[in-house]
């Protein structure tokens, strides 16, 4: 996957369950890694600037740290992009 090659990244169920944990920075940095330029790019192609699109992706992490615990990623009805 390149760079910009963010459109159809697969939601990992066992990833999402691992980050129920806070503790598990591994999983974390994993989650972080994989979806922080899909939310970037997001952020930029609704006409943000480059500053703003970086404190997009902070909040919507904080968010998903806060709203995880209690996600239900359910594959036939939602997706974790969606959510």
């Amino acid at each position: 996957m390149t760079m910009h090659d963010t459109g159809s990244i697969p939601t990992r169920q066992s990833l999402l369950e691992r980050l129920k944990d806070w503790e598990n920075h591994d999983d974390w940095r994993a989650f972080f890694d994989t979806y922080w330029r899909l939310i970037h790019a997001t952020a930029l192609k609704a006409g943000l600037g480059e500053s703003e699109a970086q404190e997009v992706v902070q909040e919507v992490m904080i968010a998903a740290a806060k709203k995880l615990p209690e996600f239900r990623y359910e594959p036939g009805k939602d997706s974790l992009k969606g959510w």
